[in-house]
């Protein structure tokens, strides 16, 4: 799903703690980060749009991964998120990660059937 441009942002730029995960989980492993660069730039739209800083993201995850486990999401039970890419989109995959739930994509510009 992402450009190259954007793995090369991902990779060589909003990496500050310089972790790979390795041990624990991702959700793990964000929230170290989070707790430890909070003010550092987690998620930028590469064409210099809008940009989410880590405390912001971990926030705003925390907030709808509570919305989503009020509303039944969890184990199992995959979540639909159709959302253009944007921070919004990250925001919803990290809560339904931390709402222990798996995502499902999807692409709201996919024509509708006929």
């Amino acid at each position: 799903m992402l450009t190259d441009v954007e793995v090369a942002v991902l990779v060589n730029d909003r990496n500050p703690s310089g972790w790979v995960a390795a041990d624990g989980s991702y959700i793990d492993r964000f929230e170290e980060c989070a707790s430890t660069h909070p003010d550092s730039i987690a998620v930028e739209l590469v064409d210099g749009g809008a940009s989410i800083t880590y405390a912001e993201l971990d926030e705003r995850a925390n907030r709808l991964a509570h919305l989503l486990l009020a509303h039944g999401a969890a184990g199992g039970q995959p979540v639909a998120l159709c959302l253009p890419r944007s921070p919004d989109f990250i925001v919803a995959m990290l809560a339904t990660l931390k709402a222990s739930a798996p995502y499902l994509p999807l692409d709201p510009d996919y024509p509708e059937d006929e």
